[in-house]
């Protein structure tokens, strides 16, 4: 051991030596049961050094998002929202010539994935003083297929009409549904068309 003197303070140089052994070695052990409380900051973490396979399931929840920081397009498929279209006018619409689908409106939805595309349809058939039959539908093609409505009449009057047709959509894209009418006989006329159509998920 060295000892040296300076300026009235003691500097003490030290060399430990084992006999015959070499310098003392240390040795690195874990702590255990340390409680630290607020240690560790989101400054101390790297980027992406936390991954989804450190996260057990269900410690993410709601209070742990901030409000309006996931939307729509941050979700799965099967978790995106409804969405909605609507065409709607006040028109009259005289369904003639006899025999051609005449379309009233036309709505599409941009479905996120399979789900279901739910349509309703109303509108008031308005004859004109004469006996008459029409049939309308909702599709996704203007053909009336096996699925529409039809109404006759006597004589001079109105009828009410609604459909409500659900659609299967198997994938992501954009689904048109027309509202169309045909004049049968008589003389018909549609007045204030209303097509509504959602997209919703499948059943959970």
């Amino acid at each position: 051991m060295n000892i040296i003197l300076k300026s009235g303070a003691f500097i003490i140089a030290a060399s430990l030596l084992t006999a015959g052994l070499g310098p003392a070695q240390t040795f690195a052990q874990t702590a255990k049961n340390l409680k630290c409380k607020g240690c560790v900051g989101k400054k101390d973490i790297g980027k992406k050094a936390v991954k989804s396979k450190h996260i057990k399931p269900g410690q993410i929840t709601s209070a742990h998002i901030e409000n309006g920081v996931v939307g729509p397009a941050d979700l799965s498929n099967e978790a995106k929202p409804s969405g909605a279209d609507v065409a709607e006018t006040t028109t009259d619409t005289d369904l003639a010539p006899l025999g051609d689908d005449i379309v009233l409106h036309t709505v599409t939805l941009t479905a996120p994935g399979p789900g279901i595309a739910l349509a309703s349809a109303v509108l008031t058939a308005d004859y004109q003083g004469v006996a008459g039959r029409f049939a309308c539908a909702v599709n996704t093609e203007v053909a009336l297929g096996g699925q529409y409505v039809s109404g006759q009449s006597v004589g001079d009057g109105e009828i009410p009409v609604g459909i409500t047709r659900p659609f299967s959509v198997d994938a992501a894209g954009n689904l048109t549904l027309y509202l169309f009418c045909r004049g049968i006989s008589g003389d018909v006329r549609v007045n204030n068309p209303i097509l509504t159509a959602w997209f919703v998920p499948g059943k959970y």
